[in-house]
């Protein structure tokens, strides 16, 4: 079942966010950039899993919001301390990933700040020549 879910947190939002989910994940997507989408994975322990982030033209101040509300509409009980970001450059290079890597630290340090948490560590992982980001944040 597919539904929309409200922002729980009064937060400055990329324009015209919105959150839905299924039986399998929470998703974000904004009506002013139809190439954006953040996919979480519905899990009840961490790490979180991020399946899917497509920043398209949006600044990273703005997707680490969108990432933000996405995972507190997760409802973890913990606070998150561990991201795993999987798959970052699909079907890129090694100059792609190092772009997309780059781009997405903007971002963790705003979803960190948000949080009240800091970065503590950004470790790439090479699966199956696929690369993706562990990002473990200090707890709250």
């Amino acid at each position: 079942m597919v539904g929309l879910l409200k922002v729980h947190r009064e937060q400055r939002l990329p324009d015209r966010l919105r959150l839905k989910d299924d039986d399998f994940s929470i998703q974000a997507v904004t009506v002013s950039d139809p190439l954006f989408w953040i996919r979480i994975e519905r899990t009840s322990s961490q790490p979180v899993l991020v399946s899917d982030i497509k920043r398209s033209g949006l600044a990273p101040d703005a997707v680490g919001r969108a990432l933000d509300a996405a995972v507190d509409a997760c409802a973890f009980a913990e606070p998150v301390t561990v991201l795993h970001l999987l798959d970052i450059a699909p079907g890129g290079d090694q100059v792609a990933v190092e772009r997309e890597a780059a781009a997405l630290a903007a971002t963790l340090v705003e979803y960190a700040r948000l949080r009240h948490q800091r970065v503590i560590a950004i470790d790439k992982r090479t699966r199956q020549k696929k690369t993706d980001l562990i990002v473990a944040l200090d707890a709250v």
